[in-house]
């Protein structure tokens, strides 16, 4: 990444539970607007009802997608990243998985949805962090890790692990996904497959070789 870049956040400063400022872009309507150059650094604002139906090849006569400019919606909004360390601190990946953040408005404070996570805390989608904020946990995107900014203050801010163990339940919860648990019985057939697999191989050499 470019270390030039203001706020830039070094990849091992990239930890599991950290809240940062994250360029979330939002493209939500349609027709999409496409930048095409005029000359040097000048570009026109092309809306097209769809703009991205692909280029034919003129080697293969195939249709191929085409890296295209568009214009879109981006808002700096702070997030959690719940994707491993080891992921995050890997200067190879250039990703990041963060679920964001967001204030309760004075205008819906007294929804049943608010009142309902200020109170009792139990929807699977949302989990009220106190102070008037909130983790949107059915809403994860993964970003470019140079999207992170650091906040102006230089102040870090991190989840709590019990508090973000209880996030990544709802996310499980969320997105259907059940964890798998050894039993016994699974980890005693697995050592005994191995076992068995390493003597027929033994066997196998053994033979080969006479």
């Amino acid at each position: 990444m470019d270390t030039q870049l203001p706020r830039l956040v070094d990849d091992s400063k990239i930890i599991r539970g950290r809240i940062f400022n994250v360029a979330i872009i939002n493209t939500n309507s349609r027709p999409l607007g496409f930048l095409e150059k005029v000359e040097n650094e000048t570009f026109k604002i092309i809306k097209k009802p769809d703009g991205l139906e692909g280029k034919i090849d003129s080697k293969t006569g195939k249709k191929k997608a085409e890296v295209l400019q568009m214009v879109t919606n981006v808002k700096l909004r702070p997030a959690i990243v719940i994707q491993i360390d080891k992921d995050n601190n890997k200067v190879s990946y250039p990703f990041v998985v963060i679920l964001p953040l967001a204030n309760i408005p004075k205008s819906k404070k007294d929804t049943y949805t608010m009142k309902r996570i200020i109170e009792k805390n139990d929807l699977d989608s949302l989990h009220y962090l106190g102070h008037n904020s909130y983790v949107t946990v059915n809403d994860p995107s993964r970003v470019y890790k140079n999207m992170l900014f650091e906040f102006d203050d230089g102040v870090e801010r991190k989840i709590n692990d019990d508090v973000l163990e209880i996030i990544m339940k709802k996310f499980a919860n969320c997105f259907g996904i059940k964890k798998i648990e050894k039993c016994d019985e699974c980890i005693y057939n697995y050592n005994n497959f191995e076992s068995e697999v390493t003597l027929e191989q033994v066997v196998a050499v053994d033979s080969t070789e006479d």
